[in-house]
């Protein structure tokens, strides 16, 4: 038996992030970073970052045994936690938490192995990650003097299941 657990803690937060400081001399700030910052500098600081969630764990178990004398059998399942966290550094989308399990069983023997493999187990269709785009389409706003934006939501794979071989050379 073989069991593995880790857990990760995260305090993101940007701590000097003022977007005046990076743009060139008399450039000013947009209006739509100054309303996402609450800022005319568009001051970031202790603004989350991005993408990192505050807690994240991951969990695996693998049990194997001998079937002959040279097969094994296994079974192995994981399962893997992202706490919430926000899609941009502006804080305005926050993902939700998830969790995510695989399990497989299978045969093993010195040169291959073959399994019966699950991947999303139970199907999460959680929004795993998130990205802010321009959205040209919709055009120049004249009051806000910048295009407005927009988020493309990625989805996870659904539940997968099938069978895997591998073999391993010398």
């Amino acid at each position: 038996l073989f069991l593995s657990a880790s857990y990760a803690y995260t305090n993101g937060e940007f701590d000097e992030f003022v977007l005046l400081d990076a743009q060139p001399p008399n450039v000013n700030v947009s209006i739509s970073n100054q309303a996402k910052s609450g800022s005319k500098i568009g001051d970031y600081s202790g603004f989350d970052t991005a993408g990192n969630p505050e807690h994240a764990f991951v969990f695996l178990g693998k049990y194997q045994r001998p079937l002959t004398g040279s097969l094994d059998w296994f079974a192995q399942g994981t399962a893997s936690y992202q706490g919430e966290r926000y899609a941009d550094f502006s804080n305005l989308v926050e993902l939700d938490d998830y969790w995510l399990a695989t399990a497989q069983v299978g045969l093993e023997q010195e040169k291959w192995n073959v399994a019966v493999y699950a991947e999303n187990l139970f199907d999460d269709d959680t929004v795993r990650f998130a990205q802010e785009f321009i959205d040209f389409q919709t055009g120049f706003q004249v009051n806000t003097l910048s295009f407005p934006v927009a988020y493309f939501a990625y989805l996870p794979q659904p539940r997968t299941v099938g069978i895997r071989f591998s073999y391993r050379t010398p």
